[in-house]
């Protein structure tokens, strides 16, 4: 029988971040997280895909900007896509757990392609 858990919800959210520390930690974190307590936790493993999804696509389009940027040059537009991509992917993670924890309905985070369904 499932449960509800905000806890894990606010944790899975922040895991996120731990891209600030390690390449990747982005998707490989919320993804251990989601797998480990999908089926024990309610809503989680739709929270889990949606945000693998934003995770991945999050990632192509930061990879592609930082491509981009190194064949341009420092003042291309594809400088500035990568530090919103990255300061979004501060924002919204941060801003979703608030949500969580002050008791608000689950967001959902924009995605481009669904690469896991």
């Amino acid at each position: 029988m499932k449960k509800i858990d905000n806890h894990y919800h606010i944790l899975l959210h922040l895991s996120v971040l731990s891209c600030l520390v390690f390449p990747l930690g982005n998707i490989i974190i919320p993804v251990i997280l989601w797998k480990m307590k999908k089926d024990e936790v309610t809503g989680l493993n739709e929270a889990g895909k949606n945000l693998t999804n934003y995770q991945i696509s999050w990632t192509v389009l930061l990879f592609l900007s930082i491509i981009v940027y190194g064949l341009v040059g420092l003042f291309s537009i594809s400088f500035l896509v990568g530090i919103s991509l990255f300061a979004l992917n501060v924002i919204l993670p941060i801003h979703f757990a608030l949500l969580i924890k002050n008791g608000e309905p689950m967001k959902k985070y924009p995605i481009i392609m669904k690469f896991v369904k």
